[in-house]
C-alpha cells in the first residue's frame, strides 16, 4: 500500500490574507509572479499600510517549508525590504492572491523504500535583463533553483540570484550545478 504525506500550512496563509486585507473575494491568481521585479527608485511610493517586511517573512518562510512554488517570487520582494515601491507591494498581494486560489497545495510526499539521495539544479540565464535596467548590475545576473530529494520527498530547495556575471546558458548552468555542490 503506497502510503502519501500531506504538509500544509493553512492557516499561515489565512494569516497572511488577512494581514493584507485579502479576504475569500478576491480573485485568485494561476501563477504567484509575472513580471521580474526591479528597484523602481522613482515609481510611486506604497499605499497600503501593512507591514512589508512582516509580510515577506511569513511568506519566507512558507516558501521554506511546504510552498516551494512561491520561492521565486518572495525572493524577488524580499530584495526590496529596505525601500519597497508601489510596483513591489503589488507583487506581494499577487502571491498572496496565488495563495488565495491555492491554499489547500503544499508538499506531498510520497516516501519511498529505497534510500535514494538526489539533487536537481537548474539556471535562468540573464532571465532578471530588461532594457529599461541595463545600467543595473543585478539586472544581467542569472537566477539558480534546486532541490534536493532524499527517498523521493523534496528535504530542501531554493532560489537565488548567482553573484557572477555569465556570458552563455552553458556558464550560468555550471555555475549553478558547481556551486550547489560546494554548498550542499
Amino acid at each position: 500500500m503506497k502510503k502519501t504525506i500531506t504538509v500544509t500550512q493553512p492557516h499561515l496563509i489565512q494569516q497572511i490574507l488577512h494581514d493584507l486585507g485579502l479576504h475569500g473575494t478576491s480573485n485568485g491568481k494561476d501563477i504567484p509572479a509575472d513580471a521580474i521585479l526591479h528597484q523602481d527608485v522613482d515609481g510611486a511610493p506604497r499605499v497600503e499600510q501593512w507591514n512589508y517586511r512582516s509580510i515577506i517573512g511569513k511568506l519566507n518562510y512558507l516558501a521554506n517549508n511546504t510552498r516551494p512554488d512561491i520561492s521565486m517570487a518572495v525572493h524577488q520582494c524580499a530584495r526590496f525590504c529596505s525601500n519597497p515601491r508601489a510596483i513591489h507591494e503589488l507583487a506581494v498581494k499577487r502571491i498572496a492572491r496565488y495563495l488565495l486560489k491555492t491554499k489547500d497545495k503544499g508538499l506531498v510526499h510520497h516516501p519511498s523504500n529505497m534510500i535514494t539521495l538526489n539533487m536537481f539544479v537548474d539556471a535562468d540565464f540573464v532571465g532578471r535583463w530588461h532594457k529599461e535596467y541595463t545600467e543595473l548590475r543585478d539586472s544581467v545576473l542569472s537566477r539558480t533553483g534546486y532541490v534536493i530529494m532524499f527517498c523521493g520527498c523534496p528535504v530542501t530547495w531554493c532560489s537565488k540570484l548567482q553573484t557572477e556575471i555569465e556570458l552563455c546558458t552553458t556558464e550560468s548552468e555550471y555555475i549553478a550545478l558547481s556551486t550547489q555542490l560546494l554548498e550542499n
